[in-house]
């Protein structure tokens, strides 16, 4: 008979007439298993053993990230030693986790190697709206790491406000205006509204300007 993880309880009745008997199971789940011997009539007291099951050793390190999160908002990455049955793994792994923009325009943001006993949540925050990788490894040949499937994205905060520019300011020549909207981090925030854009030398509004949807930034005109 074997345990599996869905099956909780099994009972079977058999026949006892030399008065012993064994009786095998297989069970793959850490915790407590309880085997009860009782006798259907009454006559005889029941008898209870407790069974401890831990787990077998680390097979595999799993990555949890989420899918996405906001600029300048604190981020979690979940760290999981678990054996072979799925169970959390007792015995430790030190890992190494780096998480960096997937830009590569700059270094690691964290970096460190950690002792891992059955879970461990990293936390990290980032002002940049990109991308994210986090990598994790270790050096336990025996010991496969699982990563988070993808990514995560890391979405610009609210909008606050627009940066402009101009490409002249010489007299009669052709110049563009560049706006942009940021948040406060200074990352681009596309706006799902029309921005209004008013160029005037102090007496009347300039022709020649029109008005965009800054809903893919940046915009020029």
């Amino acid at each position: 008979m074997f345990l599996q993880p869905s099956v909780a309880v099994f009972t079977t009745n058999v026949n006892f007439n030399t008065g012993t008997g064994t009786y095998k199971y297989n069970n793959t789940v850490t915790g407590t298993v309880t085997v009860t011997a009782s006798d259907p009539g009454g006559k005889v007291e029941d008898g209870v053993i407790a069974v401890i099951y831990t787990s077998e050793v680390p097979y595999e390190v799993t990555v949890s990230t989420p899918s996405k999160v906001v600029a300048g908002e604190a981020a979690s990455v979940s760290l999981s030693v678990l054996d072979k049955f799925g169970n959390l793994a007792e015995r430790s792994v030190v890992v190494d986790v780096e998480i960096q923009g997937t830009g590569g325009a700059t270094p690691p943001f964290y970096k460190e190697a950690l002792t891992v006993q059955t879970t461990k949540s990293v936390q990290y925050t980032t002002e940049v709206a990109e991308d994210v990788a986090v990598r994790v490894s270790t050096s336990d040949q025996s010991i496969s790491v699982v990563p988070s499937p993808t990514a995560v994205v890391i979405d610009p905060a609210a909008a606050s406000h627009f940066l402009l520019a101009i490409t002249s300011n010489t007299v009669d020549a052709p110049v563009t205006a560049a706006v942009t909207a940021q948040d406060e981090f200074n990352n681009t925030h596309p706006l799902d509204s029309n921005v209004t854009v008013t160029i005037s030398n102090g007496a009347a509004a300039l022709a020649g300007w029109c008005f965009h949807s800054l809903a893919a930034p940046p915009i020029a005109s």
